[in-house]
Formats: structure tokens, C-alpha cells, sequence
């Protein structure tokens, strides 16, 4: 199984393009692949995690509009003492689906990171500087957490293939997934039964989920 990396460094590029004005977008881009066969290839030692750290929180409204705060936070809502039936096809006639075709990427991320530097500033420089200018976010990657998921399940993964533009700013790498023409096409072609069921998650997650 073999999936794409499109690797974009933009340190890299800057200084080859001051060092020759031909060279073009295309050049730039490095096209990779990653193997994954043999999985035995991946045993060894379990690498070292730290604990996850909450660094901040924002939310996005059913327009799309983000907000630097956990307005949209829910909390789970107990139904083990309760009898209950889901209709989990209840308000799909007026559904209002996000349009898949327009690709967000890490734009939102990046906004609420441009917005909230500091959080990323180390504790020993904002000891050293009551104003310190963030010429790094101290962090290797910036992605989404389905983007990691994929990777990591590649593996055991067989049906799907997936692309991913990876981009080196100052020290951190900001991973953004591509959707193939494969994934593409398949998304185009889903049956009226296929969107019904896709629907479903989202439903039992209302039901599941409460802002109380």
C-alpha cells in the first residue's frame, strides 16, 4: 500500500528561488511516497509521548465563522438509566450539509493561531521578555487530528488511498490533507442511501450530546 506526501518546504524554497528566478512552482514541490509494507518494518520500542496539554480552544458556528472561545462545546448526555429510540433519519429533508467542495484546510487553525501567539511563546522567554516576539509556535506539527488518525492507521488501512501537502515553517510542519481524484470521485458518485447514512453520525451525536 502506498500513500502520497506533496512536501513544500518553504525555507527551502524561499532561498532556491533567490538563487535562481526559473525555477517554478512545480519544482518545488517534492512528491513522496510512503511504504508501508511490511508492517514489520514498524516494530520496535514504543516512542515517548508527553501528556496532552489543552494550549487554547476555539469554535465554529453553523455559518462557519470562528470564534475564540468553546461556545460550541457539548457535553455528554446520559441515557444508561433511560429507554430510549433514536430516529435518526428525524431532519434530514432540511439538513443544510457543509459544501464538501470548498476546502477549509487549516485555514481556521491558522487564524486562531495568528490570534493567539502567546500561548505558544515558552514559559522561559516570557520570563526573559515582558514582550517577546514569536518568531517560533515551539511545536513540530499544526494539522488536524483526523489527519494523524489516517496516517497512523495506514498500516492496516487497505481500501483508501490518501494525499497529504506537508509545509516547513520555522521549525514546525503544518500538514494538510488533498483529497484525491479517487476520493473525489467516490464522494461525487454517493448514492441518495450513502448521504442518508452519513447523516446518521451526526444525528446520533445531537441526540448524544447536550449544552448543559
Amino acid at each position: 500500500m502506498k500513500r502520497s506526501i506533496d512536501d513544500l518546504s518553504t525555507e527551502e524554497s524561499s532561498t532556491s528561488n533567490a538563487a535562481s528566478s526559473k525555477h517554478t512552482k512545480d519544482e518545488r514541490v517534492e512528491r513522496k511516497i510512503l511504504q508501508v509494507q511490511p508492517i514489520s518494518r514498524f516494530n520496535g520500542k514504543f516512542p515517548f509521548f508527553r501528556q496532552p496539554v489543552e494550549v487554547g480552544c476555539f469554535s465554529m458556528d453553523k455559518d462557519r465563522k470562528l470564534h475564540t472561545d468553546a461556545r460550541m462545546l457539548k457535553y455528554l448526555y446520559d441515557t444508561r438509566e433511560k429507554s430510549v429510540h433514536y430516529d435518526l433519519q428525524h431532519g434530514y429533508s432540511v439538513y443544510e450539509k457543509r459544501d464538501d467542495d470548498v476546502k477549509e484546510r487549516l485555514n481556521n487553525i491558522m487564524r486562531w493561531i495568528l490570534g493567539m501567539k502567546k500561548h505558544f511563546v515558552l514559559e522561559a522567554k516570557k520570563k526573559d521578555d515582558d514582550d517577546p516576539k514569536i518568531r517560533s509556535l515551539n511545536t513540530d506539527f499544526v494539522a488536524w487530528r483526523g489527519h494523524f488518525t489516517k496516517i497512523m492507521c495506514t498500516p492496516y488501512e487497505q481500501r483508501e488511498g490518501w494525499m497529504m501537502a506537508v509545509t516547513l515553517f520555522r521549525g514546525t510542519y503544518y500538514i494538510s490533507e488533498v483529497e484525491t481524484k479517487e476520493n473525489k470521485e467516490r464522494r461525487k458518485n454517493m448514492s441518495d442511501r450513502e448521504k442518508e447514512m452519513g447523516y446518521w453520525g451526526y444525528k446520533f451525536e445531537q441526540y448524544m450530546t447536550s449544552g448543559k
